[in-house]
């Protein structure tokens, strides 16, 4: 009894000398209003089918788009062009698929990457070196 009672009057002081003191602000965990969120150094959104320029320097545009599946995953499927502006589909490789839950490896080109699908049509990219998602394309 006189252990869970000290305890209580331990945790009653913490509060008052808590509530006493001013508290600073918390930090912002949100972007500002017209600004993208940031998840790591290589990582930006887009929108569903929006022509991208990565300057991987592997195809000169592409397009990305998620596909739902049946278990309610998505597969990303990535287009690729030979122009800048998403018009000449490239002859060799018009177009991958990959996982969009989780780290995915392209090892002919030794990137990985770990995208998202996102329900509002949204889609984040996000590029490393090597496998593994552990170095962030800058």
């Amino acid at each position: 009894g006189s252990c869970s009672l000290s305890r209580h009057r331990d945790w009653t002081h913490m509060l008052a000398a808590a509530s006493a003191s001013p508290l600073a602000q918390p930090p912002r965990v949100w972007p500002r209003a017209g600004r993208k969120l940031q998840l790591n150094a290589s990582a930006f959104t887009v929108n569903d089918y929006e022509c991208m320029q990565i300057d991987t320097g592997d195809w000169p545009s592409e397009r990305v788009h998620c596909e739902l599946k049946p278990d309610d995953t998505y597969d990303w499927v990535v287009e690729h062009f030979d122009d800048t502006n998403c018009k000449r589909p490239n002859k060799h490789t018009p177009s991958v698929r990959h996982t969009a839950s989780g780290c995915f490896v392209f090892k002919m080109y030794n990137h990985s990457y770990n995208d998202k699908c996102h329900p509002n049509r949204t889609l984040t990219v996000s590029a490393f070196y090597g496998p593994g998602c552990l170095t962030p394309m800058p």
